[in-house]
């Protein structure tokens, strides 16, 4: 049976993640304002020559295209989260230079331009699909969210050895139990 203190963890964690994942919400409907502000500016220039209303054209069917590609239609943004080795390769993947990516749906970026979710197809991405314990790909812990929509309901976390596994095994990916042992503990 985990402790209190392990279900705190947790509950702790899962707060602090639900936290960025509003964070990243907050983002992309910025994003999708700031580009249905551009448009109403572009749209109020109805006038011009055949060149102007062709451009506006253009524009419009782009506007409407990354719209599109913004909606999520009920589903979740961020699928996960990965913590890279400080040097990646060694080291706790915590210290200094060491670089936590959030994975999801589609890249959403602060206004800062500072990338707050990477597209699941971006190359930084791969190690979250394809790291295993003999090739960790210089992952310190791989996080999965459990999610419906906005909202996150639980994590599952997979640490990983900097040199990866060795003959016997040692150095496995390891599973926090904690998240389960929250789940599993007696409700009031």
């Amino acid at each position: 049976m985990s402790s209190v203190s392990e279900i705190d963890v947790v509950r702790s964690e899962l707060e602090a993640e639900q936290a960025y994942v509003d964070h990243a919400h907050a983002c992309l409907e910025a994003t999708r304002r700031r580009i249905r502000e551009f448009w109403e500016r572009v749209a109020a220039g109805r006038d011009g020559t055949h060149a102007a209303r062709f451009e506006r054209d253009v524009l419009e069917h782009r506007v409407f295209q990354r719209l599109g590609q913004l909606e999520l239609g009920g589903r979740s943004l961020c699928f996960g989260r990965i913590d890279m080795h400080s040097d990646g390769e060694g080291g706790d993947g915590r210290g200094e230079g060491a670089e936590t990516f959030y994975i999801g749906r589609i890249g959403v970026w602060d206004e800062d331009q500072a990338a707050v979710v990477c597209d699941w197809r971006a190359p930084v991405a791969e190690p979250f699909f394809r790291a295993t314990g003999r090739r960790p790909m210089g992952l310190a812990l791989r996080r999965r969210f459990v999610s419906r929509g906005s909202r996150l309901l639980g994590i599952d976390d997979e640490h990983f050895s900097p040199g990866g596994l060795d003959g016997d095994g040692e150095g496995a990916p390891r599973h926090d139990l904690a998240l389960q042992a929250a789940l599993e503990a007696p409700r009031t």
